[in-house]
């Protein structure tokens, strides 16, 4: 291990941060302007002064303050035992590493610069920056400065900034990563050497040397330079390619990709037997690549990665227990955190940061799993949602089509911030921001029988305890203080689940409808005042309830005979002129023929036959027949609107008050057979709109779409359309409002 811990105090959007427990893969993410590139900025800036370079400060955070400081945590346990080791004890290098290093580190051990547990040694290392502009160390010796920045050199990549036909850096990490005692190598045994085998004793290459020197003068090389100079010397050349082909000619993101590669590669591979321990910072990888190119990049890292990691005890060849660089890797791209996340395990950590009260908030997320399950369903879609501003769990792709139409989302523009995701029990274990441990507000959309289950035969509700649990809710607050929010929640639960225990339920005569009980008062009162702190929301019934009921009855009848006026058309066979022209010169004279017509000519056909204008007429006439048919049928069969409202609800996949489906295997014993067989008939006599009625067959879209237009046609303005839209879809339009997060 490199780093342990990073510090910064008052500096940029940084009031006081600490990253500890820092990983050898560290993935960064988080929302623009949250402080991300400001880490790189600090950290640059602290080796900056490391090789006492100038730059320019970063600003205070709080000018009230007369500094800020960043502090970084550096583990030395592997070097402290390297030093200390019998066999190195005449090294020079390591003399001056005992005599600075580890000395310093044991005088200031009692002011918290060192801490010893279980054999770790660590060093701290810290950087004041003051509001006049000037710095200053925590430590004065400029010989402990130089080890620190000879360890742990640092390097970053800022990909939208990197020249990709110059890859001259890469040399620059090339000379940092390995040291070499060049003292004992003289210029003099250099020259002579050259001059044996290239003058061929005539001393042609020391009398150009000599040339050059009486002709100008040159600083002396320094340590790296020197080092660069005889790795150099030893390799073909010193242009890089790509497959045997120049720079030039490849693409930005070939290039990109293989700079960064290349870069990691010889940073893995060339510390594997080294004491140095690099730390790189790689701002945003995924610029100029393809998403499966981005998860590319980690997968061939892991690879590496993985070919020097030991796997047991004992000695096995090219595998070695030394510490890998730190990598910090910020980024925008879900392909390369799921592949982090995926490929490293235990190796890695994600750094969730945001705002709070305009300072950069930075939170460890919980991105290792044990269940296999999960890791093998996350993808893109969930690694996605650790990037959201607001995420909106939902049960299933009809919420989904709901709540992402495209007419709904002009209308209620907060969505388009949201991120709306169908889950799973697994999913949803892992992925929810209080397991995952980000900032990222969200909410749970459950239906009713998540949370009560009705009992028939003794006509009560009760309560459930699986996904959905108001014990355990309670039991959150069972030490809440008097007057608290928290008391007021557990007092709601408490008169909740005495009316719950005290009420029998009383429903109509075909057990659908709750008559003593206003049912979708109490379940809004029970999102606001019982599960709203909880980031849950239950709908009444279904999420077709809040679409299918009383109010919007009018609306949903209106659009369903647009339907059969529109959409249903002559079937798409080759002899359909024969059929309709045959189904004219036989007309239907009563409600069965009418219908056994119907069947026969009409199916959900967007292309239009071409047919004679004759047939063309029968249609006509034979759909707005149907219309009459449609709307009578619904007026005798169900009487009452309240009724009609289940029904088209029941028919439509949705469920009655009392919690029942027309799919469930209860239904018959809960409804009265003659309700039942009412359902069946009217559904069997309109079989030609069975495409609508599917779970997934795109009425909701539908729906939607029509009201809206609707709505709006008949709205004066913008507030007239949302008063309409909120008496029509109550409920709707109450979740609508809690999804508000700004």
């Amino acid at each position: 291990m490199g780093i342990k811990s990073i510090k910064i105090k008052n500096l940029l959007s940084y009031d006081e941060i600490h990253i500890s427990d820092i990983k050898d893969i560290n993935c960064i993410i988080g929302r623009n302007n949250t402080g991300k590139s400001n880490l790189l900025k600090l950290i640059r800036f602290f080796y900056t002064k490391l090789e006492r370079r100038d730059a320019l400060p970063p600003k205070l955070n709080n000018n009230y303050s007369s500094y800020g400081e960043i502090s970084i945590e550096y583990d030395i346990t592997r070097i402290s035992k390297i030093v200390k080791g019998h066999k190195n004890n005449n090294n020079k290098f390591f003399k001056q590493i005992a005599s600075t290093l580890l000395k310093q580190a044991y005088y200031e051990r009692l002011s918290f610069f060192l801490t010893e547990s279980k054999n770790d040694k660590t060093f701290t290392l810290s950087l004041k920056i003051k509001n006049d502009e000037s710095v200053q160390w925590s430590i004065k010796d400029t010989k402990t400065l130089n080890i620190i920045n000879h360890l742990f050199p640092y390097f970053d990549i800022e990909t939208r900034h990197v020249d990709l036909y110059d890859w001259d850096k890469l040399w620059v990490l090339i000379s940092k990563l390995k040291s070499f005692n060049t003292e004992k190598i003289s210029n003099e045994e250099i020259v002579a050497f050259f001059d044996s085998k290239i003058g061929e004793n005539s001393k042609s290459y020391s009398d150009y040397i000599n040339k050059i020197k009486e002709i100008t003068k040159t600083s002396k090389y320094g340590y790296k330079e020197k080092v660069l100079n005889y790795v150099k010397v030893g390799l073909d050349g010193q242009t890089f390619q790509i497959d045997g082909k120049k720079l030039e000619i490849q693409s930005d993101g070939t290039n990109s990709f293989k700079y960064i590669e290349i870069f990691l590669s010889l940073l893995i591979s060339l510390t594997r037997r080294d004491y140095i321990t690099p730390i790189v910072f790689i701002d945003e990888p995924e610029i100029g690549l393809h998403p499966k190119k981005g998860e590319q990049l980690i997968e061939n890292l892991h690879e590496i990665y993985m070919s020097f990691k030991k796997s047991k005890e004992g000695i096995e060849q090219n595998k070695y227990a030394t510490p890998y660089p730190n990598i910090f890797m910020s980024t925008h791209s879900p392909n390369i955190l799921k592949s982090v996340v995926k490929e490293f395990g235990i190796n890695q950590q994600v750094l969730h940061f945001s705002m709070l009260n305009e300072n950069t908030n930075i939170r460890k997320m919980n991105s290792t799993y044990d269940d296999l399950r999960f890791l093998n369903i996350f993808n893109d879609n969930e690694a996605r949602l650790f990037f959201s501003e607001f995420i909106f769990f939902v049960e299933g792709v009809t919420e989904q089509e709901l709540f992402s139409n495209r007419l709904l989302t002009n209308k209620f523009q907060h969505l388009r911030n949201i991120d709306i995701y169908a889950t799973s029990d697994v999913a949803l274990k892992y992925i929810n921001p209080s397991y995952s441990n980000t900032a990222i507000p969200y909410i749970v959309l459950y239906d009713a029988d998540h949370l009560f289950a009705f009992d028939n035969q003794n006509k009560k509700f009760t309560l459930k305890t699986g996904k959905l649990s108001i014990a355990q809710v309670r039991n959150t607050y069972k030490y809440s203080y008097i007057g608290s929010s928290n008391y007021q929640a557990k007092r709601n639960i408490d008169m909740f689940l005495k009316l719950l225990n005290n009420t029998t339920i009383q429903t109509d005569s075909n057990n659908i409808n709750i008559t003593n009980i206003d049912w979708s008062g109490l379940i809004n009162r029970i999102n606001k005042f019982i599960l709203s702190k909880e980031n849950y929301w239950i709908t009444s019934t279904t999420i077709e309830g809040c679409l299918i009921n009383e109010k919007s009855l009018i609306l949903f009848k209106k659009w369903m005979l647009s339907e059969v006026l529109k959409n249903l058309n002559p079937k798409k066979i080759g002899n359909i002129e024969e059929i309709v022209n045959s189904a004219r010169l036989s007309p239907y004279i009563n409600d069965t023929q009418l219908l056994q017509t119907c069947k026969s000519v009409l199916s959900n056909n967007a292309t239009i036959q071409t047919i004679s204008d004759q047939n063309r007429l029968f249609i006509r006439k034979l759909k707005s027949d149907l219309v009459k048919l449609l709307s009578r049928r619904l007026s005798t069969a169900f009487p009452d609107d309240k009724i009609q409202s289940i029904v088209l609800r029941l028919i439509f996949c949705g469920k009655t008050e009392t919690l029942t489906a027309t799919f469930n295997k209860n239904f018959k014993k809960i409804v009265p057979g003659h309700f039942a067989g009412e359902i069946k008939n009217f559904k069997d006599d309109f079989t030609m709109l069975s495409y609508l009625t599917e779970k997934t067959s795109g009425w909701v879209t539908k729906f939607v779409d029509f009201s809206i237009n609707e709505i709006e046609k008949n709205s004066a303005d913008n507030k007239g359309f949302h008063d309409e839209f909120r008496l029509i879809f109550s409920e709707l339009s109450s979740i609508l409002e809690r999804l508000r997060f700004r």
